[in-house]
């Protein structure tokens, strides 16, 4: 299972994805969603199949089983994270450069992380010094892109699986609605920014992978 908190400027949701191989599949709950899922843990579902979707009968118990325990991921140390600035057959802007994405993401968000945590939590890592032109068009599906941009990095020589976090930076696609989009904690927890790259959003979606909720907040 995995957990994806999607952040629109003033909501958000939580969407489950069910990952078996190479496939993802999204689950629908008819009822209210538990609140004992976590990421990374193995489950059996049954329901409606829809494409990639499986509606969860409402009020079903047996709908989900969970086979395996989700493992604790750490929140401490050094996460090693890697920027991948991509963009798409129909969208070949690049609306910040690297040098940008390095500032925001290693020297302020770093900078918060290791404060906050008093010296226990910091990044290490890069930007990829290229953006990365897909090809495949722009597309809200964070899945898509994640395999695309893979590819293309492996293709310059990048092996993506070496590192703790990899943030997908892309132009910004107005049909999505979200702003960012992170993994609920999970052994592989991933970010992705549609069009954003500030301290504000970077820290926050950076903060979901370390198993984050949403909490109140102060505009100081």
């Amino acid at each position: 299972l995995e957990i994806l908190v999607e952040d629109h400027p003033a909501s958000a949701r939580l969407r489950h994805v069910l990952v078996r191989g190479d496939e993802r599949i999204e689950l629908v709950f008819g009822g209210k969603v538990p609140h004992d899922l976590k990421s990374g843990m193995r489950l059996r579902a049954k329901g409606r199949r829809d494409g990639s979707t499986l509606a969860l009968a409402s009020g079903d118990t047996a709908a989900l089983t969970v086979t395996a325990a989700a493992t604790g991921a750490p929140t401490t140390g050094e996460f090693q994270t890697l920027v991948l600035l991509v963009n798409f057959t129909d969208d070949r802007s690049q609306p910040f450069d690297t040098a940008t994405a390095r500032s925001v993401v290693f020297d302020q968000v770093g900078g918060f992380l290791r404060e906050n945590s008093h010296g226990k939590t910091w990044l290490g890592g890069g930007v990829h010094p290229d953006w990365l032109e897909l090809p495949i068009a722009k597309t809200c599906d964070v899945s898509a892109i994640t395999a695309s941009a893979t590819q293309a990095a492996a293709a310059r020589g990048v092996d993506v699986r070496i590192y703790d976090r990899v943030i997908h930076a892309f132009p910004q696609n107005s049909v999505c609605g979200w702003g960012g989009m992170a993994s609920l904690g999970g052994p592989s927890p991933g970010i992705w920014l549609n069009g954003w790259m500030t301290l504000q959003v970077v820290a926050h979606e950076f903060g979901h992978t370390l198993g984050l909720y949403h909490a109140h907040s102060l505009d100081c």
